[in-house]
Order: C-alpha cells, then sequence, then structure tokens
C-alpha cells in the first residue's frame, strides 16, 4: 500500500496518507481553489459590467437630456416661425392672405362645394369680416362660420377679447352656427399659440392664428357633415316608424272594418227580419182593429133596433103591433076615468 507524506508548514510535522485518502484531500483543495478563484473572476466581471451599464446609462441620459433640449428649442422654433408666418411675413393685409389660402386650397381639391365670401351686410349697424359656408352635393347648407379677422399692427393696441362680443352678435345676425377669431394679435399669450381653442363665455365661438385657420373650417365642417348623417338616419328611422305604424293602423283598420261589416250584415238582417215581424204584426193589427170596429158597430145597430124598426118590414108582425098599442091606449084612457077626483 502506498502512502503519502503531507507536511505541516507552520510546525513542520508531516503525516502519512494513503493514496487514496491523499487524492480525495487534493481533490477538495483544487475544487475549492477553483471554486474561489471563479468567484473572483465572476465578482470582477460583474463589477466591469456595472461599470459599463452606468456608463451607457449617463451616456443615453446625457444624449437624451440633449435631444429634448434640441426638440424644446425646435418647437419654440417653429412657434416662433408659425407666427413669424401669420404677422409680419404674411407680406400682404390678413384678409387678402385668407382669400388667397381658400382659393389656393379649393384648386388642390379641399371645400370644392364650400363658399368664403366677404360680409358686406350691415345688421344692425355691424358686420363681420368673412363668412365660410359648406354645401352637401345636394346643395343643402352644412355649415356657416361667421370670421373675423384681425392682423398685427392693423387694429392698434387692442386684444382679442375685445373682439368677442361683437363676433357672437354677427354670427346671431347671419344666422351662423359658429363663429371664428383669427388673429395674430397678442403674439406674447401662449394660450393663443396652441392651435385653435374654444372661447367658453360664448356658445360655439372659437380662435385661431391665421395658419389654423382653414384646418378648423375642415374640422368643423366634416364634424357638421357627421352630425347631420346621424340626424337625417335619425329622421329617416323615425319616418319608417310613422310608416311602420300607419301601416299598422291601416291593417287595424281593415280587421276592424271587416269585423264592423260582419256584425252590420248580420244586424241588418236581424233588423229585416223584426221589419217584416212588424210588417206581419202590423196586417194583425190592421185586421184585429178591423173586427173591432165591424163589431161595434153590430153593438151599435144591435143598440138601436126595436121591435117598431123590425115591424116596418113585416105587414103582419106590424098589424099585431099596432092593435096592441090600440088596446094598450084604451086601457090607460079606462084608468084614467076610473081615478078618483
Amino acid at each position: 500500500m502506498e502512502f503519502t507524506s503531507i507536511e505541516c508548514p507552520n510546525c513542520g510535522s508531516s503525516i502519512k496518507l494513503e493514496h487514496n485518502e491523499y487524492s480525495q484531500i487534493l481533490s477538495q483543495i483544487s475544487d475549492k481553489e477553483v471554486e474561489k478563484r471563479v468567484s473572483k473572476e465572476v465578482e470582477i466581471i460583474e463589477d466591469a459590467i456595472e461599470r459599463q451599464h452606468n456608463q451607457k446609462i449617463e451616456h443615453i441620459s446625457t444624449k437624451h437630456q440633449q435631444e429634448i433640449k434640441f426638440l424644446e428649442e425646435k418647437i419654440e422654433n417653429l412657434t416662433t416661425f408659425k407666427l413669424k408666418q401669420s404677422t409680419k411675413y404674411i407680406g400682404e393685409s390678413l384678409e387678402n392672405y385668407l382669400l388667397n389660402k381658400f382659393k389656393e386650397l379649393q384648386t388642390m381639391g379641399a371645400f370644392l362645394n364650400a363658399t368664403f365670401k366677404k360680409d358686406n351686410k350691415l345688421v344692425k349697424r355691424i358686420k363681420g369680416d368673412f363668412i365660410f359656408t359648406d354645401y352637401d352635393e345636394d346643395g343643402n347648407e352644412i355649415v356657416k362660420v361667421m370670421i373675423e379677422a384681425k392682423n398685427q399692427g392693423e387694429t392698434g393696441k387692442k386684444k382679442n377679447s375685445d373682439y368677442f362680443k361683437t363676433l357672437n352678435a354677427n354670427k346671431t345676425n347671419k344666422n351662423c352656427h359658429y363663429s371664428l377669431l383669427t388673429s395674430t394679435l397678442e403674439p406674447e399669450i401662449e394660450i393663443y399659440n396652441k392651435g385653435v381653442i374654444p372661447i367658453r363665455e360664448y356658445k360655439n365661438m372659437h380662435f385661431s392664428r391665421p395658419d389654423q385657420t382653414f384646418t378648423f373650417l375642415s374640422f368643423i365642417s366634416d364634424l357638421r357633415k357627421e352630425v347631420l348623417k346621424e340626424k337625417r338616419e335619425h329622421n329617416k328611422n323615425q319616418i319608417m316608424d310613422i310608416i311602420n305604424f300607419e301601416d299598422n293602423l291601416h291593417e287595424w283598420q281593415d280587421s276592424m272594418n271587416d269585423k264592423a261589416n260582419e256584425i252590420i250584415e248580420y244586424q241588418r238582417g236581424i233588423l229585416n227580419d223584426k221589419k217584416k215581424q212588424k210588417t206581419n204584426l202590423d196586417a194583425e193589427i190592421y185586421k184585429t182593429e178591423k173586427l173591432l170596429n165591424h163589431l161595434e158597430s153590430l153593438k151599435n145597430k144591435a143598440t138601436e133596433m126595436t121591435t117598431k124598426r123590425i115591424a116596418n118590414d113585416c105587414p103582419g108582425i106590424k098589424k099585431i103591433f099596432k092593435t096592441l098599442n090600440e088596446d094598450k091606449r084604451r086601457i090607460q084612457l079606462k084608468d084614467i076615468n076610473n081615478f078618483p077626483t
């Protein structure tokens, strides 16, 4: 049996181990050493990965911040550019700009059934700038918008809100559905630079910068088309309900008429029978009345009948009655003569 000696590095003593035991101890020491080294390597790699990850995060964060700043500057530049487009860079009066823009959009296929006209009619001493009207394919009015256009430098030092009341009055006077103030006034007021905004103090009134004018008109026209479509569908359904109701009513009336006719014919038959019975009864009554009259006549004749009247038609009996009457008178005279005085 082979042995292997192991010397302690601290005390110098040694021990002998069998070869198998030595191999097992050596294997355990090797495994632990490998595990220790592997753990250390893993730790080093994890630290490196974490540092690299943090560096990437920092880089991305810095990059994103730069991109955000760039986009914010771009948005600000675009806002400034749009505002400039709506003011001094228009290069003409705002009214002419809107008229030319509408014609341009029509040549591109937009607003084919719409009109954009100057409001020239005074009502109660006021009028607006433009009236936009859109129609369907049949020429029916879809939407009508009163528009007031105010440009910086053309109105003096006024605010947008100075025109709201008059705009609303013009909308009412001209029977418009909506009103729009398109204006370059107060460029420093941020709320007016956020696109189309509602003016909540007045019904169906909106504000926009000039570059958003026809965006609003297109949107409101499409919206009204959908509303009218739903309204027509609703009216169509109501008409169908009325038609169905009338059909059901007519069907019920026809059924009731048929039943009424049956009852009328039946009752007419009964009435005819009653009339026949009445005719027969009248005949019986007539016969009975005639018989009664005849009997009354006989009764009267019987009452009027006397022996004298009967004797007039019989000479023999008449002679007998005459003799009897003479005898009766003689007896009466005799009685008179014998009456004591």
